[in-house]
């Protein structure tokens, strides 16, 4: 089992796929401290954390690395961010949903006061079987 598992997961690269993750941990009113985006090929991640004066977006990003990434704009990921906080508001703490043409996956764990969520094309869902 595992050599069919590192098989597909040494695939993915060679299928194109590409996804943006965004962390955010223990934030403040008025946004967050600390705000770093990074780049590992086709994928993303950026991570907000510690309360502060700054919104979550890879423009107000401190550490920032160019090496690919997923390409998905700062408009889409507050919009999906925007989303995501009507759901928690409504006990929705975790799920999936699409918005526009994104699948998005997220999970909120209130003890750890942490939102983790990815945004991926219907295409890349569709091809890691998620939609």
């Amino acid at each position: 089992m595992k050599k069919i598992l590192i098989i597909t997961f040494a695939s993915l690269p060679f299928l194109g796929l590409s996804w943006e993750k965004i962390l955010k941990e223990n934030g403040g009113f008025f946004g967050y401290k600390t705000i770093t985006y990074h780049e590992a090929g086709p994928n993303s991640t950026l991570a907000c954390a510690d309360p502060g004066r700054t919104s979550c977006s890879k423009t107000n990003a401190l550490v920032q690395s160019t090496s690919g990434g997923s390409g998905i704009s700062d408009d889409i990921i507050q919009a999906v961010d925007r989303i995501i906080e009507d759901k928690i508001r409504n006990e929705n703490l975790e799920g999936s949903f699409v918005y526009s043409s994104y699948f998005v996956k997220y999970q909120f764990n209130v003890e750890q006061n942490k939102l983790e969520f990815i945004i991926y094309t219907e295409l890349e869902a569709h091809e890691l079987g998620l939609n």
